[in-house]
Parts: C-alpha cells; structure tokens; sequence
C-alpha cells in the first residue's frame, strides 16, 4: 500500500518508493516533472550519481536537475545531443563525447569530489576520461531536485524546448564518492545504502503527464550475470 502526505506546498508524495519501476514523460511540456525529495539535506562536497535513461530525442534535454534558492544549475545532467553529456556543479560545467542509441538504455554515473575537484564519469559501464570541476566547492543550501525539466529557477522557470521526453528509472545519489568497484556493482543492481536518493524508498510529487509503469523484468541491466 502508499501511503500519501500533503505538504504545505501542496501536491502528493507516495512514501513507497519505485523499486521495480520506471517514470514515462511521453511528450514535450513545460509542467510535466517528478519532484524527488532527499533523505537528508546536509551539504554536499562530494556526491555520486547514478541513473537510467531511454529516449529517441536528438535535441537537448535534461536528465537531472538539482537547484538551489543561489544557484540554478548546482547539479545538472544534460544530454546535448546522441553524441555529447554536460555535467554541472555550481554553474560550471565539463562536457563528454559518447556514443549513444535511441534503441536502447543509457546507464550513467557521475562523481565528484569537492577537495580535489575531479569528476568521473562512467557512460554504459565503461570509464570515461577524469576531468576537474569547481575544487573546493559546496552546496550548502537546501536543494529541490526535480526529473524531467531543468530549473532555471528553484523548482521553476521550465523550458519546454530543454524539457526530457522518454524513460528514467534507478535514479541513486551518495554524499559520496563510490569506489570504482562500487560503480560496476550499481550498474547491476547492487545500490550500496545510497543516503541522499534511493529510488526503492524516496518521496516523490509528480506532476503534468507523468506516467509510472512497472520497469521491464528481461532488462539484464538490472541483474548480476
């Protein structure tokens, strides 16, 4: 069963969590969006990332957004095109250059580390080049973190033309940097106690035309060999 809360700023959060689920944005808008709600909102100087998407959208889309009430773009995943990834800590970015289809799932996970600065980024299971972001940083406001449109704002100011069309399911994020071993086993299905998002248990609001569907079982993305 789910259990429903209504907070203060209104709409409904399902404390099940979407273990087994995946999240449908099935057209281009400028409301549809999943609003996830951390567990803990301690500051963030180190985190990983990690997440599955499917879509056919060859223009630019986000595919994570976190903001806060100082900085739009604290946390931004953004797919430029099949062929290029933008990550963005603080306002500032590093971009990569991947080989993607629209025929199939894209599994990614990103780190970085506030002290050193670098950023790793693993596209499909395979490392990619480490870059440097934003050393020393830390967002240190509460963040609001939405799927499915980027945050020009906090928790506002949508762009259709940037809004995500398509799939996203096992989305996980540490207030840490994962091992590289640690990376490999999320990639099939092993989440070692993610402590900022855990998609089995988050709260959630949805809003616009969002879809919720049980996740495809022969996905052997999911599953250990």
């Amino acid at each position: 069963r789910e259990t429903i809360w209504r907070r203060q700023w209104g709409g409904e959060i399902k404390s099940s969590g979407l273990k087994r689920k995946e999240m449908i944005f099935p057209e281009q808008s400028k409301d549809s969006y999943m609003k996830l709600i951390p567990k803990k909102e301690d500051p963030i100087s180190n985190f990983t990332l990690c997440l599955k998407v499917f879509s056919d959208l060859s223009r630019p889309q986000v595919l994570f957004s976190l903001a806060t009430k100082q900085v739009d773009n604290e946390i931004l995943l953004l797919r430029d095109s099949y062929q290029k990834i933008s990550i963005f800590v603080g306002g500032s970015s590093v971009s990569y250059e991947v080989k993607t289809s629209p025929h199939h799932w894209m599994d990614m996970c990103v780190t970085w580390n506030s002290e050193t600065g670098i950023v790793g980024f693993w596209h499909n299971g395979q490392r990619l080049v480490k870059k440097a972001l934003k050393k020393g940083y830390t967002i240190n406001e509460k963040p609001i973190i939405i799927l499915g449109q980027e945050q020009d704002g906090y928790g506002e100011k949508f762009d259709p033309d940037q809004s995500f069309v398509g799939e996203i399911k096992n989305v996980y994020m540490w207030n840490r940097v994962l091992s590289p071993g640690e990376v490999r086993s999320v990639r099939y299905g092993d989440y070692p106690d993610p402590n900022i998002i855990d998609w089995e248990s988050v709260e959630y609001e949805v809003a616009g035309n969002v879809v919720i569907e049980p996740s495809e079982t022969h996905d052997n993305m999911e599953h250990k060999h």
